[in-house]
């Protein structure tokens, strides 16, 4: 068994191996401010996974992730979900797509 904790930015990434996988690949920019951060997470007996890309300042404050769900079986399943980070309630808040049509004009 194999579990680690890391707290980046207000968030908790963890690592852990058990019945189910969720690693995390952190990539930093050249001052040493976190960059991004690449999580998987499998399941396990599940026959979807999940990837998560999360996006921070250069103050390591996350702004924005999307997380993909595989095998994709629709189109929305291929756009993936995306949140922004709200500062100030420290929560992630999920982002809606708003389709805009043209209405006829009435006579």
């Amino acid at each position: 068994m194999r579990f680690t904790v890391c707290r980046v930015g207000g968030i908790t990434l963890e690592n852990i191996n058990l019945s189910y996988n969720v690693s995390n690949t952190l990539h930093f920019r050249s001052d040493g401010s976190l960059e991004r951060v690449n999580e998987h997470f499998n399941p396990g007996a599940s026959m979807y996974w999940y990837d998560t890309v999360i996006h921070f300042e250069p103050d390591n404050e996350p702004t924005w992730k999307i997380t993909y769900q595989y095998p994709q079986r629709t189109v929305e399943d291929s756009m993936g979900e995306k949140y922004l980070w709200d500062r100030n309630q420290k929560r992630w808040v999920k982002q809606e797509i708003v389709i805009e049509t043209i209405q006829p004009s009435a006579p």
